[in-house]
């Protein structure tokens, strides 16, 4: 521990030194303090973005072999001050924002060796604030599991306004992956990332918006489309082809019955022949099968690793926020085209049948009945359309009077939308009965849909790419050396005419502002194809 200390501070009193004598790097040919190379290595990967560029000029003097052997074999990392429990940290969005997270260091963590990273998202993301530790964290299984198991982890919070389904959210998981792997020995090709509920359709959403870094998505009791319906974005179901998926629901599920969740699943597997999923006829919306996942999980998370190279791929977007998966990157879309024949909107037409009253139960009243606590503000809703009112205890609907919320969910189950009912309340001393109906039946869409989506279909043979381009204006080819003969010139087929043959000269200096960007050393990018399409 302490010859790791003693090596970073000799790197930054010599860096620090070196900026202070040369303010101006670059105005004089007199260097009197020399950066060795271990030292620049060691701060690419430790330092500040303010002093990276520094860095980053420093190290295009030399060939890009050495430095991706350097980036890609770097273990020179520090010991962690706290292995075997929670460590609770905080990330600054911004002024008005600090999104609190943990980390969880197993025991036998050695900091010169590559270990895999597990991600869990928590469910129950609907809340003003985020979760305390006793409510989310306490005994959590997953800690115990990447114990067993020799895995870091990363647990993420989420509040409203910052989701696993809007940008603040995504942004915010794929920064503190980012600062796991700043200090941490991470194996880039096995990070996981997994949840329950709301975790598990957060998974679900940043399998078809933001996939690079992840190898294996684990959602277990989610839905798929409920970050499209929740947070308005949208997403593209032939996305999830780009990695493994190992979903798994409740039979006896009532926040997701199975007959909501089937159609999903079987357009999923229509587009990925990776998509898997298991459903537990005994099971309802709890941990009670993850008894049986969790020994499948320590398996899938020893055999699977990332694949990034693969020589087929397919992305959607229409968002440009999210237009990269691995190797392909969309950099601007045409939403003058018409759409190709193989690219089509898939979408699933939801039915709202639910039979809601329109308010919200206090639940620390303790009497008998159900007390209103809020009443929604919608006129279709019979609440609203009654004037119930804060402090109402509702006892009945028509003939069936209860005492308590699980009374009044069994009576609302023998409701359908579009019917008339009677509805029984106590307010103040009064006893009163109200006259009602609920709203029809409603459909509507999945998957948010705001701009046209354009899409690529990208395939590469040897030094060959062939692409199929849908409204898209204009793509981006990012090549690693071992996708190709480099010695060899690259052609570029789009829609069915060859470009030009391209030479490919690794570019240095675009390595190392990537790896900054995306801390990744397998994905050492040396270079990038821009085409524009006519």
């Amino acid at each position: 521990m302490l010859h790791r200390f003693n090596t970073k501070t000799a790197a930054l009193i010599t860096l620090f030194s070196y900026l202070l004598i040369f303010p101006s790097i670059g105005t004089t040919d007199e260097k009197p303090i020399k950066m060795t190379t271990q030292d620049m290595i060691y701060l690419l990967f430790t330092a500040e973005e303010s002093v990276t560029d520094y860095i980053i000029d420093e190290l295009t003097t030399y060939p890009a072999d050495s430095l991706i052997s350097w980036i890609t074999n770097f273990s020179n990392y520090s010991l962690p001050e706290v292995t075997g429990k929670p460590t609770r940290r905080l990330h600054k969005i911004n002024n008005s924002l600090e999104a609190p997270y943990y980390i969880y260091i197993p025991t036998s963590y050695d900091p010169t060796q590559s270990t895999p990273l597990m991600i869990w998202l928590h469910g129950g993301v609907s809340r003003p604030e985020f979760p305390d530790e006793d409510s989310e964290i306490g005994d959590h299984p997953i800690f115990t599991v990447c114990e067993e198991s020799g895995m870091l982890l990363l647990f993420p919070l989420a509040k409203m306004g910052c989701l696993w389904w809007d940008d603040t959210g995504i942004a915010n998981i794929l920064w503190q992956v980012r600062e796991m792997k700043m200090q941490f020995n991470v194996d880039d090709d096995k990070v996981f990332i997994g949840g329950f509920s709301d975790g598990a359709s957060g998974a679900f959403h940043l399998a078809m918006l933001a996939p690079t870094d992840f190898a294996v998505f684990f959602p277990w009791s989610g839905y798929i489309p409920v970050g499209s319906l929740v947070g308005k974005m949208p997403v593209y179901v032939p996305n999830l082809q780009c990695r493994p998926i190992f979903a798994s629901n409740g039979g006896k599920d009532r926040l997701y019955p199975i007959s909501r969740v089937e159609p999903f699943i079987r357009m999923a597997k229509e587009h990925s022949s990776e998509f898997n999923f298991i459903a537990y006829d005994s099971a309802g919306h709890n941990y009670e099968h993850l008894k049986y996942e969790w020994p499948l999980f320590k398996e899938r998370t020893k055999s699977f690793i990332r694949k990034p190279l693969k020589p087929q791929l397919y992305w959607e977007t229409s968002d440009l926020k999210y237009n990269q998966l691995d190797w392909l990157e969309i950099t601007e879309l045409d939403s003058t085209q018409i759409a190709k024949d193989w690219h089509k909107d898939i979408n699933h037409r939801l039915t709202d049948d639910r039979v809601t009253i329109g308010f919200n139960t206090d639940r620390e009243w303790e009497g008998e009945g159900v007390m209103v606590a809020t009443v929604m503000q919608d006129s279709a809703l019979p609440a609203c359309k009654i004037g119930l009112q804060k402090g109402d205890i509702v006892i009945g609907l028509d003939d069936i009077f209860f005492k308590d919320i699980k009374g009044l969910s069994e009576a609302k189950s023998t409701k359908k939308r579009g019917e008339a009912f009677s509805m029984t309340i106590k307010r103040s001393e009064n006893t009163m009965t109200f006259h009602s109906d609920f709203p029809p039946s409603t459909e509507y869409d999945a998957f948010a849909r705001k701009n046209p989506s354009g899409a690529v279909k990208a395939t590469r043979i040897g030094n060959r790419f062939e692409i199929e381009t849908s409204r898209v204006g204009a793509f981006r080819i990012k090549i690693h050396p071992n996708m190709i003969r480099m010695d060899q010139p690259v052609v570029v087929s789009v829609n069915g005419k060859d470009a030009s043959k391209i030479s490919i000269i690794p570019d240095t200096k675009f390595m190392l502002e990537n790896f900054i960007k995306n801390r990744d050393k397998r994905l050492l990018w040396v270079y990038a194809i821009d085409i524009n399409i006519q």
